[in-house]
């Protein structure tokens, strides 16, 4: 996780315990390729909320940026993490893996301390 948009991220007000908690797990689950391919149901049972729960607050996720939905017909779906706020693997591709963000479009949401 990234200095300064850990800022961001604790400064914004949208972002909750629970949200904190689901991104920690998730964290956990990352492959070094940033994809998070698990069931929402096993996040469920591993943290002890409910499914809706959960798809609640990946959701939520997606809208302040943190995580993407890449593959939007997969079971389970597939997320990736922005590479803004959270990387996992070797630092010299940091670099290659942010470009490839940008030309696809996703970059963070930093509006938001309502």
């Amino acid at each position: 996780m990234f200095q300064g948009h850990l800022r961001v991220l604790a400064t914004d007000r949208r972002m909750t315990g629970s949200h904190w908690r689901v991104l920690a797990y998730l964290m956990s689950c990352a492959t070094f390729a940033q994809d998070l391919t698990i069931k929402q149901k096993d996040i469920s049972e591993a943290m002890g909320l409910a499914f809706q729960t959960i798809s609640r607050l990946l959701a939520e996720l997606v809208a302040i940026g943190i995580i993407a939905r890449v593959d939007t017909h997969a079971y389970p779906p597939t997320y990736r993490f922005n590479a803004r706020y959270i990387y996992k693997g070797r630092l010299e591709r940091l670099p290659q893996r942010r470009e490839h963000q940008r030309k696809e479009g996703s970059r963070p949401k930093e509006q938001a301390r309502a």
